[in-house]
C-alpha cells in the first residue's frame, strides 16, 4: 500500500473496539484528513515515505491523546505560562494544526518560538471543519452526477444479460410503475431468505471459479456471482474500466419491496452486498473495484429507487484489516471475514464508503 493507504489502516487500528456512531466516525476522518496532510507536508520537506509515516504516526498516538489535547486546551495556556517544556507543548497541539517547515518562526525552538492563543487555535479549527463541511458537500454533488452520467448515457460495460437462452436480450424483469403490481410475489425481496444464503454460502465453488484475467466477460462474472446471495434477483453482470475506479466488476440487481408480502431488512441488503462484493475482490485478482446498482421498485406505488455502490479493493482491505486474494477463499480463514461482514459497524462502514448516490 502506499503511504496513505498505511495511514488509513493506523487510523482504523487507532478506532478499533470504539462505537462508531456519527461523532466518532466525524472524528475518525478528521484525524485521517489531518495526518494525511501532515505525512506530505513531511514528504514535501524531503522525508522518505517510511520516515514521514513514522513521524507522522507519532503524532497521535491513541484516540485518548486527540479528546485529552483538546480538554487541554479548553483549560487556557496557564500551563504555558509556567513554563511548559517543549515536548509537553507539542504533546497538545491540536491534530489540525499542520507540521511546520523548517526556517519559520515556529520552528525555531524554545526562544523563537511564538505559541498560539487559545483562541487562535480555536479560530483555525473552526476554519479547518467549514472547510472540510465545504469539500464533503462539492465531492457528494459531483459523485451524484458522475452516477447520473454513467446510468443515463449509452456506455462501454460488456452486460452479460440473464435466461438469454436464444440470443435475445432476456432479464427476469421485476417491473416498475403500474406493471410492478402484476409481477406476483416472485420478484419481492425476502431478506430473511438473504440472510440464511449469507450464513450458508460455500466459497469452495467460487475458488475454483478464480480468474486473475482482464478484463472479464458478462459470463464469466455471471457465473462467480450466479451462486451467491441476492442471486435470484440478478439483473445483470459485466465488467468496465474507468480512470477513477480501475478495472471494475459491475452487478445490478433487481426487486420489489413489498412489505405485504415479505418483510424487507435494508440491513441485511447492506450486508449482501459487502458480503458478494468482497467475495468477487478475492476471486478476481484483477479487479480493483467491485460497482452494485440496486433497482428497487415499490409495491404499493410502484415508485423506482436506484441506488449505486462501488467497493474499492483498498477501501476493503483498509476496513477488514486484510489483503482480499484468492487464497482467503481455500486456506480455511473465509469464515473469519464472514463473521466481520456479519457486523454492523463493518458491513455499515463499507457501504457508506461506497455509496455513490
Amino acid at each position: 500500500m502506499s503511504g496513505r493507504g498505511d495511514i488509513r489502516m493506523y487510523v482504523e487500528h487507532l478506532f478499533e473496539g470504539r462505537t462508531l456512531d456519527a461523532e466518532t466516525i466525524e472524528l475518525k476522518e478528521e484525524i485521517y484528513g489531518n495526518l494525511t496532510a501532515r505525512f506530505d507536508d513531511y514528504v514535501a520537506q524531503g522525508m522518505s515515505e517510511q520516515e514521514a509515516f513514522s513521524r507522522t504516526c507519532e503524532a497521535v498516538t491513541s484516540v485518548d491523546d486527540v479528546l485529552g489535547g483538546r480538554g487541554a486546551e479548553a483549560e487556557g495556556t496557564g500551563a504555558e505560562a509556567e513554563g511548559a517544556t517543549d515536548a509537553e507543548a507539542t504533546r497538545t497541539v491540536p491534530v489540525g494544526v499542520p507540521p511546520v517547515s523548517p526556517g519559520t518562526d515556529e520552528a525555531r525552538g524554545p526562544e523563537g518560538r511564538r505559541r498560539w492563543s487559545t483562541g487562535r487555535i480555536v479560530g483555525v479549527a473552526a476554519v479547518a471543519l467549514v472547510a472540510v463541511v465545504a469539500l464533503c458537500t462539492v465531492i457528494n454533488i459531483i459523485n451524484s452526477s458522475v452516477a447520473s452520467a454513467t446510468y443515463d448515457t449509452p456506455g462501454t460495460v460488456d452486460v452479460q444479460p440473464l435466461d438469454a437462452t436464444d440470443g435475445s436480450t432476456a432479464y427476469p424483469s421485476a417491473g416498475s410503475g403500474a406493471d410492478a403490481g402484476t409481477q406476483g410475489d416472485e420478484h419481492t425481496l425476502r431478506t430473511d431468505d438473504v440472510a440464511q444464503e449469507i450464513s450458508g454460502y460455500d466459497v469452495a465453488s467460487l475458488s475454483a471459479m478464480a480468474d486473475s484475467s482482464w478484463p472479464l466477460d458478462g459470463a464469466a462474472v455471471s457465473e462467480l456471482v450466479g451462486g451467491m446471495p441476492l442471486a435470484s434477483h440478478l439483473m445483470s453482470t459485466g465488467s468496465d474500466s474507468t480512470e477513477r475506479d480501475g478495472n471494475s466488476i459491475v452487478v445490478e440487481y433487481e426487486w420489489v419491496e413489498d412489505d405485504r408480502v415479505a418483510r424487507t431488512d435494508d440491513d441485511v441488503v447492506e450486508q449482501a452486498l459487502a458480503h458478494n462484493a468482497t467475495a468477487l475482490l478475492c476471486a478476481a485478482g484483477s479487479a480493483d473495484s467491485v460497482r452494485m446498482v440496486t433497482h428497487e421498485t415499490d409495491g404499493e406505488d410502484g415508485e423506482l429507487s436506484v441506488d449505486t455502490f462501488t467497493f474499492r479493493r483498498d477501501d476493503v482491505e483498509s476496513v477488514l484489516g486484510t489483503d482480499l486474494t484468492e487464497g482467503r477463499l481455500s486456506d480455511g480463514t473465509w469464515d473469519e471475514l464472514r463473521s466481520k461482514l456479519s457486523t454492523e459497524r463493518y458491513y455499515d462502514r463499507l457501504c457508506d464508503l461506497a455509496d455513490r448516490d
